[in-house]
C-alpha cells in the first residue's frame, strides 16, 4: 500500500508576446495619420506597452532598422532617423508629417516577460497637399445679360511645401497628373444670405455666365479640385457687374 502524494500544481513562466499583425491605417492626411494592429498571443502575460518605430522611407533603398544602440559617428546616418512612440492600446497617430511621403512601420510588445520581436515591415503613404488657394475671378466683359470672367490657373501643392516633397515631384514628372479641376459657384451679390450655387465645372480656367439681370452685380468663387489630392479653399469672392441693358430703337409711327 503507497500513500497517494497530494496534487501539486506548477505553473510555467511566462513567454515575451507574438508580434503584432494586421497593421492598417486610417485618417490620413498630408501630415499626419492612424495606425492600429492586432495584438500577438499573450503567452502568458498580457502586453503592457507596444512600441512603434517610423521613419521615412529612403527613396535610394537603404531602409535597414537601426538594431540596438547606435553607435556615435561623426558622419551623416546612411539610414533616415527613427522614431520611437509607445502605446499601451493597439493603435496611435503621428503627426508633423511631411505630405506625399512614404513612411516604414513596425511594432513590437511589451510584457512581464520582456519584449517580443518586432514585427513586419509597414509601408503607408501620407496624403499629397490639396491644390493652392485659387485668385478671385477677374472680369473680361460684361454685356448687359451675361459675364464672361477668368482666374489664374492654381497649382498642385503650394511653393513653400514644394521642396518637403521634393521625391513625389519627381515621380510627378514621370507620371504627370490629371488636371485640375475647376468649380465656379455664383449668387446675387444683393442676396448675402443666400446660397452659392454651381455655374460651372471644368478643366478651364475661364467661364460664360448667361442670361443674367442687367446692371446688376453677381458674387463668384472659384475651387480647384485634384483627383489625387482633393479640394482646394476657395478663392475670395469677386464681385462682377453686368451693363445696362440699352434700350431698343425707336421705329418710325406710322399714320
Amino acid at each position: 500500500y503507497h500513500e497517494a502524494l497530494p496534487n501539486t500544481l506548477c505553473r510555467t513562466l511566462p513567454g515575451v508576446p507574438d508580434t503584432p499583425t494586421n497593421f492598417e491605417s486610417f485618417n490620413i492626411t498630408p501630415h499626419g495619420l492612424s495606425v492600429k494592429w492586432i495584438a500577438g498571443s499573450r503567452n502568458g502575460s498580457k502586453a503592457f506597452l507596444y512600441r512603434i518605430e517610423h521613419k521615412k522611407e529612403n527613396p535610394n533603398g537603404d531602409n535597414a532598422w537601426n538594431e540596438g544602440q547606435p553607435k556615435e559617428s561623426k558622419q551623416a546616418p546612411a539610414t533616415p532617423a527613427t522614431t520611437t512612440t509607445t502605446s499601451k492600446i493597439c493603435t496611435v497617430t503621428f503627426e508633423h508629417l511631411e505630405p506625399a511621403q512614404n513612411y516604414l512601420f513596425r511594432a513590437c510588445a511589451e510584457n512581464d516577460a520582456g519584449i517580443g520581436e518586432w514585427s513586419n515591415t509597414y509601408t503607408i503613404s501620407t496624403r499629397p497637399l490639396p491644390p493652392s488657394k485659387p485668385q478671385p475671378p477677374y472680369l473680361i466683359s460684361s454685356p448687359a445679360m451675361s459675364i464672361h470672367f477668368q482666374w489664374e490657373p492654381a497649382k498642385e501643392a503650394a511653393e513653400e511645401e514644394q521642396a518637403v516633397a521634393a521625391v513625389a515631384a519627381k515621380v510627378a514628372q514621370l507620371h504627370p497628373p490629371p488636371p485640375l479641376i475647376y468649380v465656379v459657384e455664383a449668387k446675387q451679390a444683393s442676396n448675402v444670405h443666400g446660397p452659392f450655387q454651381t455655374i460651372y465645372r471644368g478643366p478651364k480656367n475661364d467661364a460664360h455666365v448667361h442670361h443674367l439681370l442687367p446692371s446688376t452685380a453677381y458674387a463668384f468663387r472659384v475651387y480647384a479640385i485634384s483627383s489625387s489630392s482633393g479640394i482646394s479653399v476657395p478663392s475670395n469672392v469677386a464681385l462682377l457687374e453686368t451693363s445696362i441693358s440699352v434700350p431698343l430703337a425707336l421705329t418710325s409711327p406710322t399714320v
